[in-house]
């Protein structure tokens, strides 16, 4: 489940899809904080990251405590993204999950929240870079290799 907004979730014809992948949640965390940051400053104070990372944090204490199994995939700036287990028994847990993130989004601190399902192609397309690299590292030794003998 991604937060953020919603970036898909699928209906009825994907439940197929859903045992072989894994959904995301999502949230958008403000960025304002109470503190003034200056404006001649791109990138963010220290005191704005650590408390980024509490919301993260927390956000992923609640989803957990909703759906057992939830991990934490990444966090950046002001969006997190955390991973829900697969199966039918944690699917019949987010509908609860999800009107508990309703009902508590100004108290964990996010603006908004979606979820996601990695597709085939996106999983395709991971598979496909990761080998991509590691042809080059090889391609780079056999030069170095020729090279120096």
């Amino acid at each position: 489940v991604e937060g953020g907004g919603v970036a898909g979730g699928g209906g009825g014809g994907e439940r197929e899809k859903r045992s072989a992948t894994h959904p995301f949640l999502s949230s958008s965390i403000p960025s304002s904080s109470s503190s003034p940051t200056p404006s001649s400053s791109t990138t963010p104070s220290i005191a704005a990251f650590e408390r980024l990372q509490r919301h993260a944090h927390d956000l992923l204490v609640f989803v957990a405590s909703q759906v057992s199994g939830a991990s934490l995939v990444s966090s950046a700036g002001a969006e997190v993204c955390i991973r829900l287990p697969k199966g039918p028994e944690a699917a019949q847990k987010f509908p609860n999950l999800l009107r508990a993130l309703d009902k508590d989004k100004e108290k964990l601190g996010f603006l908004s929240y979606g979820l996601s399902m990695t597709t085939m192609e996106e999983v395709y397309l991971r598979i496909t870079e990761k080998a991509e690299r590691r042809d080059e590292r090889q391609r780079q030794r056999q030069r170095r290799r020729r090279r120096m003998g």
